[in-house]
């Protein structure tokens, strides 16, 4: 059975290795999920199986516009499409191998949704999730069914072309490409 827990800053070590084997291994990785964890702000779900204590999955959202790669253009025009509402950025969605075909994308996905309409609720403002979504260079977009069932698209920024060329730079490999990125961002904004 699984159960659906908060993310918390002592899931750090947990989340790293969950990046590094299904996300991002890159030199500067520890460096960002602290400073996603500890400054910026996060609201995390971690799916758990009860059975074993394994994590199943994972998905992060961080408060602010934060997208894996500057883009001052993209995110003015986010900013100005928000004007003074909160936004949170997908920073992580995954389901490990073993765990993969049970739908857990979708039942984390409500989950955060959940946390955000708590937070909406505490906070008294609007809520915007800024969604930027890896599209592989064949053209599939892995979280895209989910963010769309769960959230609905409030805004579709469009397709950014080969985004993540330069993230190597940062200290990050694209799971799919390596150094040599050709990936794509799919940028997308739901009202909670």
């Amino acid at each position: 059975m699984i159960q659906f827990q908060r993310l918390t800053s002592d899931d750090i070590d947990m989340v790293e290795r969950l990046y590094r084997e299904y996300l991002d291994n890159g030199t500067m990785l520890r460096e960002r999920i602290e400073e996603v964890f500890i400054e910026r702000g996060t609201i995390g779900c971690k799916a758990v199986d009860s059975e074993t204590g394994e994590i199943a999955g994972i998905i992060i959202d961080t408060r602010g516009i934060a997208f894996s790669v500057e883009n001052e253009e993209l995110t003015k025009k986010v900013a100005d499409y928000v004007g003074d509402a909160d936004v949170y950025t997908g920073e992580a969605l995954l389901v490990t191998h073993k765990y993969r075909g049970m739908n857990l994308a979708v039942e984390m996905t409500k989950k955060i949704k959940e946390y955000m309409y708590e937070e909406k609720e505490k906070t008294g403002r609007d809520i915007y999730m800024l969604h930027e979504m890896w599209v592989y260079p064949d053209g599939k977009t892995p979280a895209y069914k989910s963010v769309n069932e769960i959230y609905g698209i409030t805004e579709d920024l469009g397709i950014v072309k080969h985004f993540y060329k330069d993230y190597y730079k940062q200290g990050h490999l694209c799971p799919v490409c390596g150094k040599n990125c050709i990936c794509s961002a799919r940028i997308t904004l739901s009202k909670i």
